[in-house]
């Protein structure tokens, strides 16, 4: 059973991915990495897909069968593990990797109303639909080989999983390492002018003398300025 839900998850966050990557290139033109992992799976999707199949057995069949209430339920679904999944990745990473502050009705930017809507019904259809396709699928697989792709599937995750933690780790270390750097650089300078009350009048002196040429030349120009207007007019008596 397990195995059966790994090559599930891979297979929804597969096209998870895909369809982030399809809307990326139609609302901003070009192809764009999707997604919190280096590989081409989105794992949100395939997350929110499994958990919400798993509730759907233990709730009266008459949700599964009716379309609207279907679509509700995975409404609710999505929402809760979009909003904590934006949540933890915020804490853990210092990062956003989505956000709908400009969509109408959202919460926190972490989700909106009609974000959650078109995945209620993309969930909805994906369960009617693409579940019993994959399940039927899947069950022509051997057990054996079942298992032998299922831990492939665990492994490669796993690697993809902790080289992108270990690169946004580096990254933030980095840039809170810089920081630091230039808060104790400004601090010290800051010190330094302080401490040493020569230093900040020199500075104040060196400032003062930049305007002192420019004065002394438009102090030139007005004396000669005058000088001709007494010759014009000395010549005019």
């Amino acid at each position: 059973m397990i195995n059966k839900y790994v090559i599930e998850f891979i297979i929804y966050s597969f096209f998870g991915w895909c369809w982030e990557s399809i809307l990326s290139i139609v609302k901003n033109g070009k192809w764009e990495a999707r997604g919190f992992l280096i590989g081409p799976i989105c794992p949100i999707y395939g997350i929110s897909i499994i958990i919400g199949y798993i509730l759907l057995q233990y709730l009266p069949k008459l949700i599964e069968s009716n379309f609207i209430y279907l679509s509700v339920f995975c409404f609710i679904v999505s929402a809760i593990i979009e909003y904590i999944t934006s949540w933890l990745l915020e804490k853990l990473f210092n990062a956003v990797w989505w956000d709908y502050k400009d969509i109408p009705l959202n919460i926190n930017g972490r989700i909106s109303l009609f974000t959650s809507i078109g995945f209620g019904v993309a969930g909805s259809i994906i369960i009617l639909y693409l579940i019993p396709y994959t399940k039927n699928l899947i069950s022509l697989i051997d057990k054996n080989l079942l298992e032998i792709i299922a831990y492939i599937i665990i492994i490669l995750v796993s690697i993809d999983t902790t080289l992108t933690v270990n690169e946004l780790v580096d990254i933030n270390t980095k840039i809170t390492s810089a920081e630091n750097s230039f808060n104790n650089k400004m601090s010290e300078l800051v010190e330094q002018i302080l401490d040493k009350p020569n230093l900040l009048k020199k500075y104040t002196i060196l400032k003062i003398k930049s305007f002192k040429y420019p004065m002394n030349i438009m102090e030139t120009a007005n004396n000669k300025l005058k000088m001709i207007k007494d010759i014009i007019k000395n010549k005019n008596d």
